[in-house]
């Protein structure tokens, strides 16, 4: 891993990467409503998103107030982002592809659209509703490959975010380095 860094970004950088790995990462929380109440309850800032991030966790996510509630799912900040770019998608009718686990589909749901979520794993698909049930939100669900998939009617918008390599969320997530290889990147190429 350390390797390819080098190889992709020169020594210097490649260091400076590999540092910032060894620092927890922040919790991000994307709120239904009040960023500044849950930023509150939480021991948390607002980002300019409305996103609420968390330096250190005081317990396990399910414990935490408002989790049962349906008031906050975790979604890193940079994850929120496609679905807001959108601008106003009230009453329009949007496709979430390789939806789940849901976090863009909950936010493509609070921001009025009227949802398919895409998802080609059976399991995966059965954790977005879990979680939209758990938020009180609801979205077509479809499981199916995206290459066979002809909806009866065209959508207005369309989220994909692809299935990538994970080499951007090492902090989260320490094993990826030596459980990813350059034949799993090659293979999303």
């Amino acid at each position: 891993f350390a390797e390819r860094l080098t190889a992709a970004y020169g020594a210097e950088k490649a260091r400076a990467i590999l540092a910032a790995h060894r620092h927890e990462a922040p919790v991000d929380f994307t709120v239904k409503a009040d960023p500044a109440l849950w930023a509150e309850r939480l021991g948390g800032i607002v980002l300019p998103t409305g996103t609420v991030r968390v330096e250190r966790l005081s317990a396990n996510v399910i414990d935490l107030p408002g989790f049962a509630d349906g008031a906050w799912w975790v979604q890193d900040t940079a994850a929120s982002l496609p679905a807001r770019l959108f601008g106003d998608i009230s009453g329009k009718r949007v496709a979430d592809l390789c939806a789940a686990p849901g976090g863009k589909t909950a936010q493509l749901i609070l921001a009025g659209a009227d949802v398919t979520a895409v998802d080609t794993s059976k399991n995966r698909l059965a954790r977005l509703k879990q979680n939209l049930d758990r938020l009180g939100l609801t979205a077509d669900l479809v499981q199916t490959d995206l290459l066979d998939y002809r909806p009866a009617e065209l959508f207005d918008a369309v989220l994909l975010d692809a299935p990538c390599s994970s080499t951007g969320t090492v902090r989260r997530h320490p094993d990826v380095p030596w459980t990813k290889t350059m034949a799993d990147v090659e293979k999303l190429a």
